[in-house]
């Protein structure tokens, strides 16, 4: 079996192998998806914070304590020193946008929708396919979502790299609002209608023949089965 086979070949690759090692392997594309995913996050906001590196602003100051505190606490008031803070400061842009943009919760949340998608895609599978007179176990269709969803690491590459383009080629303002502006500007072209339609065919093509195999469905009903998922995942892609 060539590497290449499951995205190139697929109608081959499912008919030659077992299904519990489908399943298995399955799994590791989507936990490698998912790791992808968070390092590609990653990689859009260090790209991001690099290019306005150098550029302050001013912000509210988190160690200034309000008039009113100082004034009723007195010169020994335990927060006295505070008192001498000025009210806003001027920090590095760069610093502030990556602190908000590497929070944990955000590359967590990214990282377990991904495994959640896994799940989900396989039942949509399994009940169009179902509908279109499929038989066989659930697993089955669970290696299928999983390899069907392969495509998808390239494409994560592609939208990091078209993303730093954008960026690069881009002149980014300092001021956060309307750097939020720009990002936003930034973001549907980086990710790109076409690279989410063409990866959209790319899975329905990988999942008509899985389904094929793993539901006993002749090549027209699955390539409907697995077309109406791949529609959906198309649209929410591109929302």
């Amino acid at each position: 079996m060539s590497p290449i086979d499951p995205l190139v070949r697929p109608d081959r690759f499912f008919d030659r192998q077992r299904w519990d090692w489908l399943l298995a392997s399955s799994a590791a594309v989507v936990v490698v998806l998912a790791l992808v995913s968070g390092v590609g996050f990653m990689a859009m906001g260090w790209v991001l914070a690099d290019e306005v590196t150098g550029t302050t602003t001013t912000v509210d100051n988190p160690a200034h304590v309000p008039d009113w505190v100082c004034e009723q606490q007195g010169e020994d008031g335990p927060t006295q020193n505070a008192c001498d803070e000025p009210e806003r400061i001027e920090v590095e842009t760069g610093e502030v946008l990556w602190d908000a943009w590497a929070d944990p919760g955000n590359v967590g949340a990214l990282f377990f929708s991904v495994l959640l998608a896994w799940p989900l895609t396989a039942v949509a599978l399994q009940v169009v396919s179902r509908l279109a007179g499929g038989e066989g176990s659930f697993r089955r269709t669970l290696a299928v979502a999983g390899w069907g969803m392969a495509p998808a690491v390239l494409e994560v590459v592609l939208a990091v790299a078209l993303w730093w383009y954008q960026v690069r080629t881009t002149a980014l303002s300092s001021d956060p609002e309307a750097l939020v502006g720009q990002v936003e500007g930034i973001e549907p072209m980086a990710g790109g209608a076409v690279l989410t339609i063409a990866f959209g065919i790319w899975q329905w093509y990988v999942w008509t023949h899985g389904l094929k195999h793993g539901r006993e469905l002749s090549v027209g009903a699955a390539a409907g089965a697995a077309g109406a998922v791949a529609v959906v995942s198309i649209l929410f892609g591109l929302a």
